[in-house]
């Protein structure tokens, strides 16, 4: 210390140090005991505010008791009667507990026992609710088919009018109690509140002078951190504007297949048309469905991916089966377009690869629907290849004539939500998520996706996933010896089936698609619109001898859902197949359908070859006429 008593930086930063522990610690304790009466009346709040709530529920209860009573004496008959004092007994036990637990305390209810003022204000209340107690069990006591004693249910009513003033009083009182304990808590609060601006005033005035030369020291420190949050709020500002364009991109392509689908549905309405035009108009209205089915599915694909909920498989798989089936699809749309669409192979690849089917199907119909989509001349050639080694991969690499690609729309091209450019949304449509989901599942089957481009040149796309194992299988070579592949676009006949079946389904258009299916092939067709007329009906036909063949069970259906209802046809000991047919197609919902009781799985929208399978399955196929 110099000859003027002050300080020396190091004392002061002591003494500022001290000070500014001493100013929390004072708003630690101030604040904890604020907590403490705060915890504390918030308590007593919340179980005064529990008996009132009960007092409340009382006085309805009771409301209900007589309500019911004077309902079963101008009953016409016994049915109706016996529903009507199965509800008074149903209120009346529910009267008896809460005034027990508003005496005794609960803590299933959450309430301690009762203060003694409440106790001696609700025990004036016994007398009522002695007597509307004693006239109810009368009541219920009464056989159904014998007209209730008419002083009886006047003897009620009477209990019931004594009993809701009185209660009516004690929830005033109560409500009294709760309003002055919320002002009382809020009178702490502020006291707290004006204690600790007081403390922090003080600590300003000690502590400022030293805070400041700090902040003239992290001056610069501060300037940087500065530069570095513009950048950040800069690329949120551009993810932000990317996914507003994403979003009216995406109303524009569910806009754009539902108008033309509402549009045709209504033209075929129109009697004047004939089988050529109706027929024309139904291949639309289709092509347009499953456009507006394939976005939807692209952004429950990234739904699942962004909560870590996307399911991959690997089973056996022949590549070239799918590649066909590929080409099979898309040849209209290149047909269309007067394009050439072909697939070449560069040697041997192995007849079998272990790997998810369903996905490679996905991305090869993003990845060559791309390359039809952005080409107007010319065409797309799909090379496939194998690379082995320690870990063997099969590629496949898709190469249009198309539009093409600048660097760095090269880099952007497999961002969510993101397309070449807002142009190219434009004027080709589509959700900008096909590309990103095509990667990411690539990832997920071992691989990855790349791509090389030129404006004006065309794109290549390469896809290479993991072939898995490849002990004991053959190496063929589908260039010099390719065996042709049906593809999925060929309609699929209705199998010639025998039975009987139960379809539960509550929507009426759903309904008449269902049964149209069933009934092309032969079977016999019960139709229910809800899971309990469905356990009625099957359990009828058990008891008969007669029992369905098969039950088609929705899962999501008014009065009893088909889960429900599939348990208590199991618990029932009905053993005949039930499958169900549902529109949940997330990730659990197979399993949770079996765990109820179903023997498969179906989704909707309905894939006919997939619904026929399904129905083969379990139905035996119709014997042929002089068989």
């Amino acid at each position: 210390m110099n000859g003027d008593n002050r300080l020396s930086p190091r004392g002061l930063v002591r003494r500022f140090k001290a000070a500014y522990i001493c100013a929390l610690s004072a708003i630690a304790l101030l604040t904890f005991a604020a907590q403490v009466r705060n915890q504390q009346a918030i308590q007593s709040l919340e179980t005064t505010g529990h008996v009132i709530n009960l007092s409340g529920l009382q006085r309805a209860l009771s409301q209900k008791c007589a309500k019911a009573a004077l309902v079963a004496a101008a009953a016409d008959d016994a049915v109706a009667r016996s529903a009507a004092l199965a509800e008074l007994t149903a209120d009346l036990a529910t009267l008896r507990q809460t005034h027990q637990a508003l005496i005794e305390g609960d803590p299933g209810l959450r309430l301690p026992p009762g203060d003694p003022e409440t106790v001696r204000r609700l025990e004036t209340l016994q007398p009522a609710l002695d007597r509307l107690r004693a006239a109810a069990d009368t009541l219920i006591a009464t056989p159904p088919d014998t007209p209730l004693p008419g002083h009886e249910v006047q003897r009620l009513v009477e209990a019931t009018a004594a009993f809701l003033p009185a209660m009516s009083q004690i929830v005033y009182q109560l409500d009294d109690q709760l309003a002055a304990r919320h002002a009382g808590l809020r009178l702490t609060g502020w006291s707290l509140m004006a204690i600790t601006l007081l403390v922090l005033l003080v600590e300003a005035v000690m502590i400022f002078e030293p805070t400041t030369r700090l902040l003239r020291s992290e001056f610069a420190s501060g300037v940087r951190r500065e530069r570095a949050l513009r950048r950040a709020r800069a690329a949120a500002e551009a993810a932000n504007h990317s996914k507003t364009e994403f979003l009216a991109n995406m109303s524009h392509e569910i806009r754009t297949p539902m108008t033309s689908i509402l549009g045709y549905a209504e033209t075929l309405l129109d009697e004047r048309l004939d089988p050529v035009q109706r027929q024309d108009v139904s291949r639309t209205i289709m092509r347009n469905a499953q456009h507006l089915l394939t976005v939807l599915n692209d952004i429950l694909d990234v739904s699942r991916m962004e909560a870590g909920k996307l399911t991959i498989e690997r089973v056996t798989t022949r590549p070239t089966a799918i590649l066909a089936e590929v080409e099979s699809n898309l040849r209209s749309l290149a047909d269309e377009k007067g394009l050439s669409l072909e697939t070449v192979y560069s040697g041997p690849i192995p007849e079998t690869i272990a790997t998810d089917p369903t996905r490679l199907r996905q991305i090869l119909m993003n990845l060559v629907g791309n390359a039809l989509k952005f080409t107007s001349e010319g065409g797309a050639r799909i090379a496939v290849s194998f690379r082995p080694g320690a870990s063997p991969l099969l590629r496949i690499a898709i190469r249009d004539t198309g539009i093409g690609m600048t660097p760095d729309q090269c880099r952007r091209v497999f961002d969510p939500f993101e397309q070449a450019d807002a142009g190219v949304a434009r004027r080709f449509g589509g959700t900008g998520l096909g590309l990103s989901i095509s990667r990411r599942l690539a990832r997920e089957l071992g691989g990855q996706i790349t791509v090389a481009s030129r404006p004006g040149e065309g794109s290549t796309f390469t896809l290479e996933i993991a072939t898995g194992d490849l002990d004991d299988v053959r190496m063929i070579d589908p260039a010099s010896d390719r065996e042709p592949e049906q593809g999925a676009g060929t309609p699929v006949p209705p199998p010639s089936l025998v039975g009987r079946v139960l379809l539960a389904e509550d929507g009426e258009d759903n309904h008449r698609l269902i049964r149209r299916l069933l009934e092309r092939t032969g079977v016999e067709v019960t139709w229910v619109s809800n899971g309990s007329e469905a356990v009625k009906a099957a359990l009828a036909q058990s008891t008969a001898g007669t029992p369905f063949d098969l039950i088609l069970m929705d899962m999501q259906m008014p009065v009893m859902d088909g889960y429900t209802a599939t348990r208590k046809l199991r618990s029932a000991g009905y053993t005949n197949p039930i499958v169900a047919l549902t529109a949940h197609a997330m990730r659990g919902d197979r399993q949770r359908c079996l765990q109820a009781g179903c023997d498969d799985y179906a989704t909707k929208p309905i894939r006919r070859e997939t619904f026929f399978r399904k129905l083969q399955r379990f139905l035996q196929a119709a014997t042929p006429v002089g068989a």
